[in-house]
C-alpha cells in the first residue's frame, strides 16, 4: 500500500475530496503566489516573512492568522513530503493554481526525495468546461477519475519547473519569457498561465494589463452595483483564477477611471483608457508585484519592454 500525500489547491476542495474516499493524507496550500512579492527559496524564513508582510499590508491578514493557516500547515504536513511514496498535486489550469503548483514543485525538487514519486492531476484535460470551472465543483466520483489519470512528474520535468519558478521570481520577467521560448513547458496549462502572466503587464498605450481591461469592459457593458461588477468579473475570468479579494484590489486601483456611485460607470478618463486614447500609468501611483517585478516596471506588447 502506497503512503500518499495529497496537496490540495484550497479549502473549497476539501469536502468533496474527503467524500471521494481517496486514500492518503491531505494538506492544503493556502497561498496566492501569483500576486505580491515572492522569494525563490520556497518555505525559507525570508519567503515566509515577505509573504506574511504582504498579506498583512494588502489584506489585513495578521501574522498569527497567516502562521496558523499557511505556515503551520506547510511545516506540519508539506515539509514531510519525502516520507511519502507518492505526492499528488491537485491544482487547476489557471494562473493562480499554476504558480502555486510551480512553487511546490520547486520546493519538492530541492528536497531530493529519493523514494518519492510526484504526480499532478489532469483537470483541464478531463473536466475544465463551462459546467465545471474548478476542482471544488467536481463530484467525488470525478475526483477518483482524475486520481486514476494522474501524470507522473519526471526528474527532468521537476528540474525544469524549478528553473521556471526561479525565473518567475526574478526582477526581470524577460528572462522567463526567453526561457519558455527556448525550453517550452511540458504542461500546456503552465505555458498558457505564463502567457496570462505576461499579459498582466500594462500595454504601452493604455497603461493597463489584461485583468484591468477585463474589469473596465465589465463596467462599460452596463451600469452595475459594485457587488454585481465583481460577480460578472469572476464569471468572465477563465485564466487568472483570482478570488474576489484580488479583483477587489484591482478594482480599487482602477478607481480614478469610474464613478463610484450606486452604480459603477466609466468616466471620461476611463473611456479614454479603454479606447487606448490615454495611458493610465500617468494617473496610477500604486505598485503591485507580479512575480519578481511590478506592473510599473515593464510594458507588454507581445514582448516585454522595460519602462
Amino acid at each position: 500500500m502506497h503512503k500518499t500525500l495529497h496537496i490540495l489547491n484550497g479549502d473549497g476542495l476539501l469536502h468533496s475530496f474527503k467524500e471521494s474516499q481517496i486514500k492518503g493524507d491531505i494538506a492544503i496550500f493556502r497561498e496566492t503566489l501569483c500576486t505580491g512579492p515572492v522569494h525563490p527559496d520556497v518555505a525559507s524564513e525570508d519567503f515566509w516573512k515577505i509573504r506574511a508582510a504582504y498579506f498583512e499590508a494588502d489584506y489585513e491578514i495578521d501574522n498569527p492568522n497567516y502562521q496558523e493557516k499557511t505556515i503551520n500547515e506547510f511545516e506540519e504536513k508539506i515539509s514531510s513530503l519525502c516520507q511519502y511514496d507518492q505526492v499528488v498535486f491537485w491544482f487547476e489550469h489557471d494562473l493562480f493554481c499554476q504558480i502555486n503548483q510551480l512553487a511546490l514543485i520547486s520546493y519538492a525538487h530541492l528536497q531530493q526525495c529519493s523514494n518519492t514519486q510526484f504526480f499532478q492531476v489532469p483537470f483541464s484535460k478531463l473536466f475544465s468546461t463551462a459546467k465545471y470551472k474548478g476542482l471544488a465543483e467536481l463530484p467525488p466520483q470525478s475526483l477518483v477519475q482524475l486520481y486514476k489519470n494522474k501524470t507522473l512528474l519526471t526528474e527532468e520535468m521537476m528540474e525544469k519547473n524549478h528553473l521556471f519558478w526561479k525565473m518567475y521570481c526574478d526582477p526581470d520577467p524577460r528572462k522567463l519569457h526567453e526561457l519558455i521560448k527556448e525550453n517550452h513547458p511540458d504542461s500546456t496549462d503552465l505555458y498558457d498561465a505564463f502567457l496570462a502572466h505576461f499579459r498582466r503587464f500594462p500595454h504601452p498605450i493604455s497603461g493597463i494589463g489584461s485583468p484591468e481591461r477585463l474589469i473596465l469592459n465589465v463596467i462599460n457593458e452596463s451600469p452595475k452595483p459594485r457587488r454585481k461588477v465583481l460577480g460578472s468579473i469572476l464569471m468572465a475570468d477563465s485564466i487568472y483564477g483570482y478570488g474576489d479579494l484580488i479583483f477587489e484590489k484591482i478594482l480599487d486601483y482602477l478607481s480614478p477611471l469610474y464613478d463610484n456611485h450606486e452604480m459603477l460607470t466609466l468616466n471620461e478618463t476611463g473611456l479614454k483608457v479603454l479606447n487606448n486614447e490615454k495611458n493610465f500609468l500617468e494617473l496610477a501611483d500604486d505598485k503591485f508585484y507580479m512575480g519578481g517585478s511590478t506592473q510599473q516596471d515593464f510594458y507588454w506588447d507581445g514582448l516585454l519592454i522595460k519602462r
